[in-house]
């Protein structure tokens, strides 16, 4: 009888230390569903999950992600500083852009229909922070965003063309094209050939007529695009949405890594 209770107590102190499996969610266990009410409930970490898988698919570098409209400074835009082109201190153009750029987030939000916007300006003069910051202001919300920068975008295009057996477009093309909020970064000075001014302007076109907000970043005026991507295309992006130039003294990555 003794060695019966030392083997149970041994069973007993084994049940006791044995590890009980971990979940990242403890309500629904990992399985996605909860019981309220005798009635099975999406958990409220799928919305996590979700969004998780969102910020994923929307092509955010980790550098990126970083990019808010609160650490967007004002500091490298000064009072002084004054365009004569567009009548306005760099100050000035600095808070209209980012205003302008505030109420695109808001309007979506809001599932108010809002036209794109495109932010020019020379390299280095911030027109990628307020466009990674629009990205990360929606993806938060739950909102579906790409994020391309145009030269890498029409590289993989043509690789995606050369993969296909049938000749169709791209899955990227398509992704791009139909995508709720399409971010398009460095429009810029390149050399475009006859086939990526075709590309460009299917893609602009297509969203324009369905009504699907673009956000572009260019260092383009609007008469460089008509010569480097042709007229067509330069008429569809002033009737996609307004330009919102920003100005600065020089290259604001430089000017952090001259202040460090």
């Amino acid at each position: 009888m003794e060695k019966i209770n030392q083997s149970l107590n041994q069973l007993n102190t084994f049940s006791q230390t044995k590890e009980k499996p971990t979940y990242q969610c403890e309500r629904c266990q990992d399985t996605g569903l909860v019981i309220i009410d005798g009635i099975g409930k999406i958990c409220p970490c799928q919305k996590k999950v979700v969004l998780a898988q969102k910020k994923q698919a929307s092509n955010m570098t980790p550098k990126l992600a970083e990019k808010t409209f609160e650490n967007f400074s004002m500091h490298y835009y000064p009072a002084y500083a004054f365009s004569e082109r567009y009548g306005k201190t760099y100050q000035q153009l600095a808070e209209t852009a980012l205003l302008s750029c505030k109420n695109f987030v808001s309007d979506v939000k809001a599932d108010r229909y809002r036209e794109g916007l495109i932010l020019e300006g020379d390299i280095g003069s911030g027109k990628t922070h307020l466009a990674a910051a629009i990205a990360n202001e929606l993806l938060d919300a739950g909102r579906t965003v790409l994020f391309l920068v145009v030269p890498e975008f029409l590289d993989e295009i043509r690789s995606s063309y050369q993969e296909a057996s049938d000749g169709s477009e791209g899955a990227l093309m398509q992704k791009a094209k139909n995508v709720p909020i399409l971010i398009l970064d460095d429009l810029g000075a390149h050399t475009y050939t006859n086939w990526t001014q075709s590309k460009i302007f299917t893609l602009l076109n297509h969203r324009l007529n369905y009504n699907l907000p673009t956000v572009i970043t260019t260092n383009l005026s609007v008469e460089e695009i008509g010569e480097a991507l042709g007229e067509r295309t330069a008429s569809r992006l002033v009737e996609l949405g307004k330009f919102y130039p920003l100005q600065v003294e020089q290259d604001i990555r430089l000017t952090k890594s001259l202040e460090k």
